[in-house]
Parts: structure tokens; C-alpha cells; sequence
């Protein structure tokens, strides 16, 4: 049941992911009447090579060998003819897929993942970019934890996780059509305590790659150029920016384990969380706000003894600070709250990261990590939201 679970999930978030990004691409589109111009999406290939961090691990000592990966992407190259490319110095962004070779694959096995990236610049020159990369997906192939089989893998509890990785490089313009780079980088696993052990996989080391410029079928009427050339930017005035103020509210729920899942590994627990949220928009890219949020975690049980809590003893509250960065219908989520009832489990303070993807002015998705005790995970919030006075859409053309 849990690996048909699993699976659905998966699917679900390459679907998300996707449509995501034909709308990315949409709304790179505009319709003007020549043909001197084509949109350029690109082909990479990325090499990894490093080592897996100490995580207090029974099995650290083993996994002191290098590790390897391999990347695969298709890339859409922004050009700024809407404000967020404009704003974020015109991203490559698209889909990639990514296969590890782990020396202790005994013990982790050697993951793969399919995933979502953003690739933008820090600083743009004439032949050099300095730039950043972040990718989010769904990894797969672990060899996880299994008190009978793979009792020593205290690190991951399941086979399917979460693909985080995010990287700085250097990018040096070869010719018109290909571009090689250089960075470091970091990749992290994990499954948000929907497993347990859930002590993560982290890998650190550097890349090398190399990005070939492709042409589209799709003509546009940007700059007049010879095909073979790189388009060059689009830069015009930003249009005035007003700061509003806007209100939603999130309704959220997942499900968590403990440390006696470890010998039960049908045990699992639900767990829900409603926040209520002000944000002031304060420029086209960001927003800071204050929230209150109600928690509901059914495994705080296990703390009461012969696990026959109150049902009001596994609610608790808390208010957050907390700040988003948007890049068209996504907003990237970072709070920090502090708990107004004292929990056994749950500490004083907690975060949440959160990637929100917006349907409509009015609702949205939100998928987040919420961590107990500032930094270790509690469980992953499956959200809907509402929102009042969200006016994101007003304006995101630059001409």
C-alpha cells in the first residue's frame, strides 16, 4: 500500500512539475509578426564527483569513499520580455534527470531522480556568468532501512525521497551555440520523517558540465540576427511597483512516524497544520509577513502514558515571521515561529520551507517541510490555500 502511495505521489509531482513548466514557457511567449528570431531551449549534461557528510551515523565510517552522478537536463532560455525574466537576469529553467554511483550502495544503494531546476546569474558578462542552480524532485532506488535486511542504514528510512540540490558555477560562453561550466555543490535526501530513520543523505563536491543551445520550431520577433546567433536580453523599465497587502490562509495535512516506526513499519500517524497569514508585498519579487498557525500531530500519543492522550493535548499554536520570494505563479517560503504551547516533542521554535505554486489569483498549492525544534523534520505539509488581494498577475508583461 505505502509503495502505491509512494508512486502516486510521484506521478503526481512530474505532472505538477510539467504543467508547471508549459506554463514557464507560455508565458515566455509572445506572438509579433516576423521570423528572424527563434527561441532557444537548451540541452546539458552535468558530471558530480565528492564525498557523503558525517551525519552521526551507525554507518559513517563506511561511507568515506567518493561518490559520482550524472545529470541530464532540458532547459528553456528566458529572454526578458516578461518582468520575472527581467528580474531574475532572464533563467534557464526545465527538467533534468539524475543517476548517483555510491560506493556504499551496499548499504544506500545508488539513487536516481527526476526533478525541476532553476538556473540564474549572480553577475552576467560578455563571455563569463557567475550563476546558481537549484533543483527540487522525487529520488528513488535507495537501498533504505530494514530492520531485518538493512538494519545498519540509519540514515533513510524509505526508498522514495525528496531531491534537493543546490550549486554555484562558474559559466564560460564557448561559441554561440554552447556554454561549459564549473561549480561546487550540495545534494541532500530525505522523506520528511514520513519514514523513519530519517537522519538524511548529503553529498558535497563539485561539478563540471556542458550546455548545448538548441532551436526551436517557434518564431518570435525580438531582434533581427542571423539563426546561428545567441539572441541577445531584453531590457526595458520595470513598471512602478505599488506595496499591497495580501491575506490567505493554508489548510495542510501529511503523515509522520517515530522511533518505534522503526520496528512497526506500518505505523504511521496523521498530522495537519491551518495558518492564517498577512504579507506585504514590498517589490515585484518579495514579501514579508507575520502568520498564526494551529498544529495537529496524532504520534504526541506516544509521550502520554498508555498512549491515550486528550485529544486537545495533540493540537498545539504558534506564530511565525516569514519571508517569499516569487518568480511568476511559484513563491519560495522561508518561516521561523515559536510555539505559544509547550509540547513535549516539539521545542520552543520551528520552520517551515515551502514551495507555493498559485492556480489563480485566489488559490493555490503549497508543499512544505515544517522541522521541530528549529531544524529537525516533523512532517511534510500537503496544503491548499486562499488567498485575498493577491494581484501577481497585474503587469507581468514589460511592453
Amino acid at each position: 500500500m505505502f509503495r502505491i502511495i509512494n508512486m502516486r505521489i510521484i506521478s503526481l509531482v512530474i505532472l505538477f512539475s510539467v504543467t508547471s513548466l508549459i506554463g514557464f514557457a507560455q508565458n515566455d511567449t509572445v506572438r509579433i509578426d516576423t521570423n528572424l528570431f527563434r527561441l532557444r531551449n537548451t540541452l546539458e549534461v552535468r558530471f558530480h564527483h565528492g564525498g557523503i557528510m558525517p551525519n552521526n551515523s551507525n554507518i559513517d565510517h563506511l561511507l568515506t569513499d567518493p561518490y559520482s552522478s550524472l545529470e541530464l537536463r532540458y532547459g528553456w532560455q528566458s529572454y526578458g520580455h516578461s518582468t520575472w525574466n527581467q528580474l531574475f537576469k532572464n533563467p534557464i529553467y526545465g527538467v533534468g534527470y539524475y543517476q548517483s554511483a555510491l560506493w556504499a550502495d551496499e548499504y544506500l544503494g545508488n539513487p536516481s531522480a527526476v526533478y525541476v531546476f532553476f538556473n540564474a546569474p549572480f553577475v552576467k558578462g560578455k563571455r563569463f556568468d557567475f550563476r546558481y542552480d537549484v533543483g527540487i524532485g522525487v529520488s528513488y532506488d535507495f537501498t533504505h532501512y530494514d530492520p531485518d535486511l538493512n538494519p545498519e542504514n540509519d540514515l533513510i528510512g524509505s526508498n522514495v525521497n525528496v531531491y534537493f540540490a543546490g550549486a554555484l558555477e562558474g559559466v564560460y560562453k564557448m561559441s554561440e551555440r554552447s556554454d561549459v561550466s564549473l561549480g561546487v555543490d550540495l545534494t541532500h535526501f530525505s522523506n520528511g520523517r514520513t519514514r523513519t530513520p530519517n537522519k538524511g543523505v548529503n553529498l558535497i563536491g563539485f561539478n563540471a558540465g556542458y550546455r548545448y543551445y538548441i532551436r526551436s520550431n517557434k518564431r518570435y520577433d525580438f531582434y533581427k540576427m542571423g539563426e546561428n546567433k545567441r539572441p541577445k536580453p531584453y531590457f526595458t523599465e520595470l513598471p512602478k511597483f505599488e506595496p499591497y497587502i495580501e491575506y490567505y490562509t493554508v489548510v495542510s495535512g501529511g503523515v509522520t512516524t517515530t522511533e518505534a516506526s522503526k520496528a512497526d513499519r506500518d505505523l504511521k500517524y496523521g498530522a495537519a497544520s491551518i495558518t492564517f497569514d498577512a504579507a506585504r508585498h514590498y517589490s515585484h519579487a518579495s514579501k514579508y509577513g507575520l502568520g498564526f498557525d494551529i498544529f495537529y500531530d496524532q504520534s504526541l500519543q506516544e509521550s502520554y502514558e498508555g498512549n491515550n492522550a486528550d485529544t486537545k493535548k495533540l493540537f498545539w499554536y504558534g506564530v511565525h515571521v516569514g519571508h517569499e520570494l516569487k518568480i511568476y505563479r511559484f513563491a519560495v517560503v522561508v518561516q521561523l515561529g515559536f510555539n505559544l504551547v509547550d509540547r513535549v516533542t516539539k521545542g520552543d521554535i520551528y520552520s517551515r520551507i515551502s514551495l507555493r505554486y498559485d492556480m489563480s489569483d485566489k488559490v493555490f498549492a503549497r508543499i512544505g517541510l515544517k522541522t521541530l525544534n528549529g531544524a529537525a523534520a516533523d512532517f511534510i505539509e500537503w496544503g491548499l490555500g486562499y488567498s485575498i488581494n493577491n494581484k501577481r498577475y497585474k503587469n507581468q508583461r514589460v511592453y
